[in-house]
């Protein structure tokens, strides 16, 4: 039976990056397992790799789909052409069997079987036996080297045995030949060197399968593709004539406010920063990065502030109309009512969408109070030079270990999903990291790919509010491969939004970084000292 995963699972996605066949991919709504591709481990360990790491049991064997041990060990060996895979290879379908081992040895170790009919003959003739004891310690104690050694120094003793040495990978083949009684004696040291005929032969075979095993292609690293980078720089539409640099050197930084007497400032003066917009207010929660400082809760303490400001501020208007006799008669009562009214009606409309349209705090936008707008403008110049960065990287890995979480950051950038954005006051820097390896994909011909994975093309567009980032490999033996695996698209389109209108960008590809800096709308002059 091959393999499936059920509708309980979590897409936690730990069992892709354990599966030697790399038949899992994300499917929808849940990872899949390809039948074509699902082996069961056969061939690779005594166990189903994705059932053993999975924390929910959803890889649970097909009842639907019964296969025998034959034919997935035959599947295994046709996706593995370049992997030697022998008799003895491990499968769940032998895991506690300790007969079939036992019965299996005999006949994968041909040489030490031979020697069986040998210790019989000897047995049957009373002179062979003592004179086989004292043979194998001195053909064993002569030469001091280990087997190898041992190999080429034992035919040298008899003359007439150097002949079936050399032909160590045959030795099923000599010992039904080595019957006549008269040579027996000598024959007793032939079959000695016969176990170690394999390691002889050996060393080619794990050479050759641990440059696969091992993923020794790294060693491979013949392409310095980063020469590439010498290409001709490509524009798009609204793209501006100014150079990368010359734009960078203008927005040098966009500051921070996660540590220092800036942000004390902003933590101790909440009751007056929530009469801020709330654009801005969002600016400030981004760059303080503390739960002491939210948009709501700078909003909510404005609010209580202003229950207090205002019906002062209403006083002061009573005293310079009636003078400051004002204060201390009970006409006053009237002007402080006014002001708390005022106040409550102001606060019931900035959180109307919570009052009224019951909505949780992290959807509801807090408005500016009275005098938020003219604060803010007063607030530019500081907003601008201390605003932090923007993080907005939507990477869903969170790594079962360190390897994985490689292979799945690796993932994502094929993806277009890693990204960050910066806002700069002026302008947004956004970087985007490309697709840097090529992944082990398990099927034939991929050890032709090189590591490094080639240099995509790239496509950038403004549109409505939105900054548009295509991906798209050209190396036609990649996209050949990646066709037909999953987790591998040739090419990616990644949408993202913006919070303030663009009117212009440049770019900047190097070293599979894409950097692009947005300029923001704050006039026309300024828009064009770039042009």
């Amino acid at each position: 039976m091959s393999t499936t995963i059920t509708s309980d699972c979590i897409n936690c996605g730990a069992c892709e990056p354990e599966c030697p066949n790399n038949a899992i991919s994300q499917g929808d709504p849940v990872y899949v397992i390809d039948p074509l591709l699902c082996t069961e481990c056969v061939g690779f360990h005594d166990y189903e790799a994705c059932a053993a790491i999975c924390p929910v049991d959803c890889c649970v064997p097909d009842p639907n789909n019964l296969e025998t041990e034959e034919v997935l060990i035959a599947r295994a060996r046709a996706l593995h052409p370049e992997t030697n895979i022998g008799e003895n290879f491990q499968s769940r379908f032998r895991k506690g069997q300790a007969a079939a081992p036992a019965a299996a040895a005999p006949e994968q170790a041909s040489a030490p079987a031979s020697a069986n009919p040998a210790a019989a003959e000897q047995k049957a003739s009373p002179p062979l036996t003592p004179a086989a004891a004292p043979a194998t310690p001195n053909v064993a104690a002569s030469p001091e080297p280990a087997a190898a050694t041992d190999v080429a120094k034992a035919p040298v003793q008899p003359p007439a045995a150097p002949a079936p040495v050399q032909s160590a990978p045959q030795p099923a083949s000599a010992q039904p030949i080595a019957t006549p009684t008269p040579t027996e004696q000598k024959a007793t040291p032939l079959p000695k060197p016969a176990p170690a005929a394999p390691n002889v032969a050996a060393p080619p075979k794990p050479a050759a399968a641990a440059a696969k095993a091992g993923v020794q292609p790294t060693a491979a690293k013949p392409a310095p593709q980063p020469k590439k980078e010498a290409r001709p720089k490509k524009t798009f539409e609204k793209e501006l004539p100014a150079s990368f640099q010359e734009i960078s050197a203008q927005f040098t930084s966009g500051g921070s406010l996660r540590q220092g007497l800036g942000r004390a400032i902003v933590l101790l003066t909440q009751p007056v920063v929530g009469a801020l917009p709330h654009s801005t207010k969002k600016r400030l929660e981004d760059a303080v990065q503390s739960p002491l400082f939210t948009a709501a809760g700078s909003t909510g303490l404005n609010i209580v502030h202003n229950a207090v400001l205002y019906p002062l501020v209403c006083m002061a208007v009573a005293a310079l109309l009636h003078g400051p006799e004002i204060i201390f008669s009970q006409e006053i009562n009237f002007y402080v009512l006014i002001g708390i009214s005022l106040a409550a009606a102001e606060g019931v409309f900035r959180l109307r969408e919570g009052i009224f349209r019951v909505k949780p705090a992290d959807e509801m936008r807090f408005p500016a109070s009275v005098y938020g707008v003219p604060l803010s403008l007063i607030l530019q110049p500081f907003l601008e030079r201390h605003a932090g960065v923007i993080r907005e990287t939507p990477i869903p890995v969170d790594g079962f270990y360190s390897k994985g979480f490689v292979e799945k950051l690796e993932r994502e950038r094929r993806y277009g999903n890693v990204y960050t954005l910066e806002d700069r006051g002026g302008a947004f820097l956004l970087r985007m990291e490309f697709p840097r390896r090529t992944p082990d994909i398990g099927l034939a011909g991929s050890t032709k790919l090189p590591v490094e994975m080639p240099d995509y093309d790239y496509d950038l567009a403004l549109v409505d509010g939105q900054f548009v980032v295509k991906g798209k490999c050209t190396d036609e033996q990649v996209r050949k491969i990646s066709s037909s695996v999953g987790a591998f698209p040739p090419e990616f389109t990644t949408v993202i939004p913006l919070r303030e209108r663009v009117v212009g960008f440049a770019h900047r590809f190097e070293n599979k970084l894409l950097e692009v800096f947005l300029l923001k709308d704050r006039g026309n002059d300024r828009v064009e000292n770039y042009r």
